[in-house]
């Protein structure tokens, strides 16, 4: 099988666990093929499963995605009614969740959000941990609204707003395609600001990779020059502030070397006719991450946390 375009989050996956890599992007899309493999099956049921605090971080994201709609049509949002919103959507995921092992397939006409504590959970979710979630989502909304960033989003007027393809990608010059997932990219005198909200904890290798990758996106998409472009990292939780990322001539040399040996890397573990044997694709030496893997149920490897 062709290793597909790159991107973060596929070769991310790779370096922290190649055999979590092989059952997402080797083993899963057998599912899809007929007489597919018993495993193949299980892999594809459990691969969207989301672990709490990713699923916190999605739920900021789809609220903000709310709000700006609310903005760009000229209607008012009180940070209360954003507040309910995102507790209406909590409370209606994490229930849908629960309910999505146990009901008909009728009774969801769309695949709701999978939590992996209802899948994999023997024990109801503490209430310091569910207390914590809640937090994330609250702090993490209130910082956007306070910011001096919003402000400028939404009173620098929606004509300067530029519209992010569902399939974000660049080029590169060697013909391979670089995807990018960006959440936001306004004009602001002569800068153009792409930006990318997290809820989780900084990570500065991979930010310096993702605002490379995002600003490779603006040069080619809006025909920005590279030095005009200022791609953000914004953390949300526990506070506003934007993370202090490499950005440079240097560092974006560095980045795409960094992604044409990493694809090199990953098409190397390919096999073009076959499935590629699961012993090559060894188990992270990072025992604890096994812990909240979506693949624990299906990954021998696993065993090691129990």
């Amino acid at each position: 099988m062709a290793v597909p375009a790159w991107s973060a989050t596929r070769v991310r996956t790779f370096r922290e666990c190649p055999r979590k890599y092989y059952y997402r992007y080797h083993l899963v899309p057998l599912a899809r093929k007929p007489n597919p493999p018993p495993e193949a099956l299980l892999a594809d049921r459990v691969k969207d499963l989301v672990g709490l605090e990713a699923w916190a971080g999605e739920v900021v994201h789809t609220v903000i995605e709310a709000v700006l709609g609310r903005w760009r049509s000229g209607r008012e949002i009180s940070e209360e009614e954003v507040l309910a919103l995102a507790t209406r959507m909590l409370s209606r995921q994490f229930r849908d969740s629960q309910e999505y092992w146990i009901e008909s397939p009728e009774a969801f006409p769309r695949r709701p959000v999978l939590l992996d504590v209802h899948y994999y959970g023997k024990a109801p979710v503490s209430r310091d941990r569910a207390a914590l979630i809640k937090e994330t989502v609250v702090v993490s909304l209130c910082s956007f609204l306070d910011s001096e960033l919003a402000w400028r989003i939404r009173n620098g007027g929606t004509s300067r707003w530029l519209p992010i393809d569902r399939n974000a990608s660049a080029r590169l010059e060697d013909g391979l395609l670089l995807l990018v997932k960006p959440d936001f990219a306004f004009r602001d005198g002569d800068l153009l600001h792409i930006v990318d909200w997290k809820t989780g904890t900084p990570d500065p290798f991979w930010e310096t990779v993702q605002v490379t990758g995002y600003a490779l996106y603006a040069h080619q998409k809006w025909a920005q020059p590279l030095d005009r472009i200022a791609p953000q990292i914004i953390h949300l939780f526990p506070e506003f502030h934007r993370s202090l990322v490499d950005y440079s001539e240097e560092s974006i040399r560095d980045v795409l070397q960094f992604i044409r040996d990493s694809q090199a890397e990953l098409e190397s573990m390919a096999d073009p006719d076959e499935l590629p044997a699961a012993e090559r694709f060894e188990f992270t030496s990072e025992m604890q991450r096994c812990r909240w893997c979506q693949f624990r149920g299906v990954c021998d490897g696993a065993a090691r946390c129990v």
